[in-house]
């Protein structure tokens, strides 16, 4: 019984063939493709207000066939394109994370002089406050006015 299957299992992986082997047996047993001619009708329009009717062949070539990539070609060629990707994205990185950090650099030390020019700002208000309130200071002139004008009322 082990042996029946053996034999059948065998035999229909050699009875299998592939696109390029049934397209050779094709051409072998005197097969060919053509290409495909197509009639075309043209009406040109002439001088004296009559039309005119062209008839022409037009040959459309026929690309030879093409037979579908195996599973393992695409698998093959998938993996082969991740890995260049891979390769590229690798390359670019490294360009990448460099300017990245320069710009990190750049962020940083203009936070630190915008930091400083705002402790200046807040400085420069603080003393401006301070010469305000100087002014603003009321004499001893307004405190006698204040107790003379009260006694008069």
């Amino acid at each position: 019984m082990k042996n029946l299957i053996i034999v059948s299992l065998l035999l229909g992986l050699f009875a299998c063939k592939t696109a390029e082997e049934h397209l050779q047996k094709f051409h072998e047993k005197g097969g060919t493709i053509e290409p495909t001619i197509v009639t075309v009708h043209d009406t040109i329009p002439g001088k004296d207000g009559k039309d005119s009717i062209v008839v022409r062949l037009v040959e459309i070539p026929c690309p030879p066939p093409i037979p579908p990539k195996t599973r393992w070609e695409v698998r093959f060629d998938n993996k082969r394109f991740k890995d260049s990707l891979k390769h590229v994205r690798k390359t670019y990185s490294d360009s990448l994370d460099y300017q990245v950090k320069v710009l990190k650099l750049e962020k940083s030390a203009l936070e630190d002089s915008l930091d400083a020019a705002v402790k200046m700002n807040k400085q420069n208000q603080r003393t401006e406050r301070t010469v305000t309130r100087q002014e603003n200071k009321k004499g001893g002139l307004f405190w006698v006015g204040f107790i003379i004008g009260s006694l008069i009322m």
